[in-house]
Parts: structure tokens; sequence; C-alpha cells
């Protein structure tokens, strides 16, 4: 199928179920040993007819052999080779936020990397992040806890995965899940000191604190210091500026400058994100129909705060 196509067909997610299906009947299992070893194993046969056998037959068989081998490995490095131009392309498409064109593709591409397991887990992560972020929470819970299971803990892709899992469940209201996750994360992710890791995880508490309706904590925790946080995450910064200004608009009756605030934060994350992004994502953010988006650009003042 074209990519056209893949953009302009109607597009339903799979289901947490078809995620654990699909996952069940092709897991990562790597190359068998015997297809492992028959390379070795063919030349080593090579030497022996020729060490062994003597005459133009005998030289010309072991010839034969390591011809064979030789094409073997050079067909099955231009397919490695063509399924990683396959996955980096799938990739490209989940960064310009074709989402559901990038899980449709990456859906159809994991049986095919069940003997290459890094590209296959790199693949897994896409649909995931896919999956959350067309809002199908549940599938892409399945997939996060599949991966994680399949991660060393102490490794940072198993911190970032369990983040962004725990996001999935705040928006499920799998509210104590999801608490439970961040407290456990947070030592783990002060730990490995990664912009990127430490952006999402601030992200995942602003969040929460905007489900969860704490608009005060939101404020008094991100007032000062957000761009710096979350500028690792390049557009995707947007949602913690829009969901801080959604706390200072719920504030507004208390705060007489909460609605500067908020429309100064409004105008960050419209930059970023347009308004209809934004409200897909998180459908709290309609509140801030009533403040215009940018219309200018809006550069933002160096901050302290991680490199990107």
């Amino acid at each position: 199928m074209d990519h056209a196509t893949d953009h302009d067909q109607p597009f339903n997610p799979p289901t947490a179920r078809q995620v654990r299906t699909h996952i069940m009947h092709h897991p990562a299992r790597g190359p068998s040993k015997l297809v492992e070893w028959s390379p070795i194993i063919a030349l080593a046969a090579a030497m022996a007819i020729t060490l062994t056998l003597h005459g133009n037959a005998a030289v010309l068989l072991s010839w034969l052999i390591i011809i064979g081998v030789l094409a073997g490995l050079t067909s099955k490095a231009r397919r490695t080779r063509r399924l990683e131009q396959r996955v980096a392309h799938i990739q490209e498409m989940a960064m310009l936020r074709h989402w559901s064109a990038a899980v449709r593709l990456a859906w159809r591409l994991l049986p095919s990397l069940i003997t290459l397991p890094p590209l296959y887990g790199q693949t897994l992560v896409l649909i995931a992040h896919c999956l959350d972020q067309l809002k199908a929470y549940d599938a892409a819970i399945e997939a996060y806890d599949h991966l994680i299971n399949h991660t060393a803990s102490e490794e940072p892709l198993a911190v970032q995965l369990r983040i962004g899992q725990a996001q999935a469940q705040l928006a499920t209201d799998q509210l104590t899940d999801a608490d439970d996750a961040l407290r456990k994360l947070r030592a783990q992710t002060d730990a490995l000191a990664q912009p990127v890791i430490g952006a999402a995880y601030h992200l995942a508490g602003l969040i929460q604190q905007a489900h969860t309706g704490h608009w005060a904590e939101a404020v008094e925790q991100n007032a000062s210091g957000l761009i710096g946080r979350l500028r690792p995450l390049g557009v995707e910064a947007g949602y913690g500026y829009a969901l801080l200004a959604l706390s200072y608009h719920q504030l507004d009756n208390t705060d007489p400058s909460a609605s500067d605030h908020a429309a100064r934060w409004w105008s960050r994350a419209t930059l970023l994100l347009p308004v209809s992004a934004l409200v897909d994502r998180f459908s709290e953010l309609a509140a801030m129909a009533p403040y215009e988006p940018t219309a200018q650009p809006f550069t933002t003042p160096h901050t302290p705060g991680p490199s990107t």
C-alpha cells in the first residue's frame, strides 16, 4: 500500500487485546543457532574438502560453497539495511505527527523483524508512542507493558517507557497506578540526569497535577523555569505550557494577575502546537478558547536548565 493511501484511508487503532495477540504471535526471538553458525559450518566444510580431497572437482566445490556463503551474507546484509530504512521511515512519519500512517506501517512490519531484536524493539516503541498519541491509551499501555517487561529496569529506555505508560494511565484515570509509578521513577530520573527523560518526567507531573485539579500546586512548581525544563521535548513542550496556562486560568478568581499569566503561557503553547492539537490531546484545554493563540513567533528567553 502506498503512503498516500495510508494517509487517506480511515484508520482504527488496534485494541489492547489486538496488541497483546499481535506480539504473542510475532515475538522477537533472534536468529536460530543454526542460521548463525551455518556460514562458519559451510566455510569449515569448504576447508575440509580442500584439505582432504584432491582434483578440480574438489576445488570447484569449495569455491562454490564459499561463493554461496558470501552471497547469503550479502543478501542478509541488504535485507537488514532495507528493514532499517523502513523503520527509519516510520520514525520520520511519527516525528511529522502522522501517527495513524506510522502505526499502520509499523504494525505490518513487526512480523518481519522478529529475528532482529533491536529493530523489533525500536518498532514496538514507535507503535506504543503512536498509539499513545492517537489516544488509544489501553493499547499503548499494553505495548508499554511488554517493552518494560523485556527491558532492564536500570536502562534509560525503561525509565522513559514507564514515564510514557504513566502518562497513558493518567489519561485512563488509573490515577493510583500512575502516581505509584511516578513516585518510584523520581529517584531514577534524577540519577540519570538525561535532559529528555527529565523533561518527560516533569511533563508527566504537570499532567498529573492538571488531571487531578491541583492548579495552585502546578503554578507554584512550574511558574519559573518551565521553559528550560521542557525545552528538550521540542514542540511537545507546548503541552506543558498549555497545561500551565490552564492552571493559571483556573486560579483567575483568586489571583488578579492569573489571567495575564494564562494568556502568556497559552501564547507560548500555541506557538509550538496548533490549538486543535492541544485540545485534541487534553480536552480540558477547551476552556482556553477565550484566549488568543499566538499570531507572531515567540522567542523563548534564555533560561538556565538542561541543554538540548
